[in-house]
């Protein structure tokens, strides 16, 4: 798990992390960017290491210590609505990119959007007093390709996020870039990386036709 990852290496990941979004932000070309990302995230990992499992009480624990009930709580005023129904942060902004949002309030849904070149997951998400459509990067939720979006992943995780008792979301912002079809400068945009149901904290999908293959 992603998460899991991310919390066991704390501080120092988060440097590593800041590391490379500096890196980033200070070359010329996209390409540079995302080659820079990619060497901070293998030095990243090859420096990880087990030290052992978390029960699923203590990782519900740990998701829910720092979780908020806002993204306002979480990402301050530098997290703003752009066009329609999305968020960002302008680059050089904000002062964090990871954290958790405890869902206190209308219970979220997942969609399947039709989009070009391949479909997308967005969660439509609302924790204020605007609603947002997020993309979703979870990927229980796709197929074995990891960006087809499987069906029926995503109607039983909507499924979950009606009837589970407490639902956390691990939220984040993205690289920076820009609708490649707009002038609009790149920012780094609000996604949700993955949900945690306190009823299963480690759920898994049961294995299935693989959508990908399918189509």
């Amino acid at each position: 798990n992603d998460l899991a990852y991310f919390i066991d290496k704390g501080e120092k990941h988060d440097a590593i992390k800041h590391c490379a979004i500096t890196k980033r932000q200070n070359n010329s070309s996209s390409r540079a960017r995302h080659l820079a990302h990619g060497r901070e995230k293998v030095r990243s990992r090859e420096r990880s290491f087990s030290r052992d499992e978390l029960l699923p009480d203590q990782f519900w624990s740990l998701l829910k210590a720092n979780a908020k009930g806002t993204l306002i709580e979480l990402f301050g005023r530098d997290l703003h609505e752009v066009g329609h129904h999305h968020a960002a942060v302008d680059i050089g902004h904000g002062n964090v990119s990871l954290g958790t949002l405890l869902i206190t309030k209308k219970r979220p849904e997942l969609v399947i959007e039709s989009h070009k070149p391949r479909d997308r997951i967005r969660l439509h998400l609302q924790t204020g007093r605007i609603p947002l459509s997020v993309a979703v990067t979870d990927i229980r939720l796709y197929a074995a390709d990891h960006v087809t979006p499987d069906p029926v992943a995503v109607s039983q995780a909507n499924e979950r996020l009606t009837t589970s008792a407490e639902v956390i979301l691990s939220v984040g912002l993205s690289r920076p870039y820009a609708d490649w079809l707009s002038h609009d400068p790149e920012r780094h945009w609000l996604q949700i990386n993955n949900l945690h149901f306190v009823e299963e904290p480690f759920w898994r999908l049961p294995v299935g036709p693989d959508p990908a293959v399918s189509q």
